[in-house]
C-alpha cells in the first residue's frame, strides 16, 4: 500500500509540475512580459488573455477565449515588423448598433494590449458573428473589420480612447482607424444617431 501511495503522489506532483509550467494553475496561461516578447500567436493569445489595463464599456469580455484564427506576416516594406490579423466570434449583443459598438470596445482593447510590442506595425480586427442567408443556412462571418497601423496607433491615448468611447463617441474608433468596414446587413440596420462613423 505505501509503494502504491508514493507511486500516486510521484504522479501527482508530476501532473500538477507539467500543468503550472505549461498553464499556470487552475488552466490560466502564465503572464507573458509582451512589450519585449516575440510576436507568435501563442504569444498574442497570452497577452490578451491577461488583465487590461484599460476597460471599454461595450466590449465583448471573453474575446480572448473566442479568437478562432490568428494570422501573422511580415510586413514587407519593414523587416522586423509584423502584421497581425485576428478573427473573434462576438458574444451577445440587443441589436446592429450594440454589435458596432461592442465591436469597437474590443478593438481598443485589442490594440491597446498589442502596440505596446515595437514589432507590431498593423494591427486587423474582424469580429464575427452568426448570419443566416436567404436559404436559411447559418454561418459564421466576419461582420465588422477595422484596422490600425502603427503611426495611428502612436497618437492614441488608448484609455482615453476608452472614455470617450463608453461616453459620448461610440464612433471614433472607426472615425480614426486606417480602414473599417461593417458588413451591409449589419450597417443597414446602425442607428448612426447613437453611433456616428463619419
Amino acid at each position: 500500500m505505501k509503494r502504491e501511495t508514493k507511486v500516486l503522489l510521484l504522479c501527482l506532483i508530476i501532473i500538477m509540475i507539467y500543468t503550472d509550467t505549461s498553464y499556470g494553475w487552475f488552466g490560466k496561461k502564465k503572464k507573458i512580459d509582451w512589450p519585449s516578447a516575440e510576436v507568435t500567436e501563442e504569444n498574442i493569445r497570452a497577452a490578451l488573455s491577461q488583465k487590461p489595463s484599460i476597460d471599454p464599456l461595450w466590449k465583448d469580455s471573453n474575446f480572448a477565449e473566442k479568437i478562432t484564427k490568428i494570422e501573422i506576416t511580415d510586413h514587407a516594406a519593414k523587416p522586423g515588423q509584423k502584421i497581425i490579423n485576428i478573427w473573434y466570434e462576438m458574444g451577445d449583443v440587443w441589436d446592429e448598433t450594440d454589435l458596432v459598438k461592442k465591436a469597437g470596445g474590443t478593438t481598443i482593447l485589442i490594440n491597446s494590449m498589442l502596440f505596446q510590442n515595437d514589432k507590431v506595425e498593423w494591427v486587423t480586427v474582424f469580429a464575427q458573428a452568426k448570419m443566416t442567408d436567404q436559404y436559411g443556412n447559418t454561418e459564421l462571418e466576419p461582420v465588422v473589420k477595422i484596422g490600425i497601423t502603427k503611426e495611428i496607433a502612436n497618437k492614441v491615448n488608448w484609455e482615453g480612447l476608452a472614455e470617450k468611447h463608453a461616453g459620448s463617441d461610440p464612433g471614433n474608433i472607426y472615425r480614426i482607424a486606417d480602414n473599417y468596414n461593417i458588413h451591409y446587413g449589419v450597417l443597414k440596420r446602425v442607428k448612426l444617431d447613437k453611433i456616428r462613423l463619419k
